[in-house]
């Protein structure tokens, strides 16, 4: 919720946003390869870059490979280096924090990505219920 209101401020204010949960947006950086795709892999990639805030939800959530991580890092790297916002919410322990014994965010994405993040978009941890269950709750 707390990730939706940013975007929603954000939005208020003018600002360009992209919402994207993380393995949707792997699958949107996979159609860019497409040679009938609207947009090529390196437009699409400069869109992820120069939006004004670029929230990503489920971070982690995609199955590991060396591809989604190198793709994680070409988009948070980007961002970094273009001073640009990123929301992002993720179920994987932060390193130090909650959930000890579980991979952690560093662990599925990388260092590099993670220390980027983490300066970019220090964490904000959120405890309690799954609020989507409250939401919807006649959904399975």
């Amino acid at each position: 919720m707390l990730a939706f209101m940013i975007t929603r401020c954000a939005l208020d204010e003018g600002r360009t946003v992209a919402v994207y949960s993380f393995p949707r947006l792997l699958a949107a950086i996979r159609d860019s390869y497409r040679d009938d795709a609207t947009d090529g892999y390196g437009a699409f990639l400069d869109k992820l870059v120069d939006v004004d805030l670029l929230q990503l939800d489920d971070l982690g959530a995609e199955r590991p490979t060396e591809w989604a991580a190198e793709q994680i890092f070409l988009v948070i790297d980007g961002r970094y280096e273009a001073k640009r916002s990123v929301v992002y919410t993720t179920n994987l322990a932060l390193p130090g924090g909650e959930g000890a014994g579980s991979e952690t965010l560093s662990e599925r994405i990388g260092h590099r990505t993670a220390s980027r993040l983490g300066e970019m978009a220090p964490p904000v941890p959120l405890f309690g219920d799954d609020q989507r269950a409250h939401l919807a709750p006649d959904l399975p």
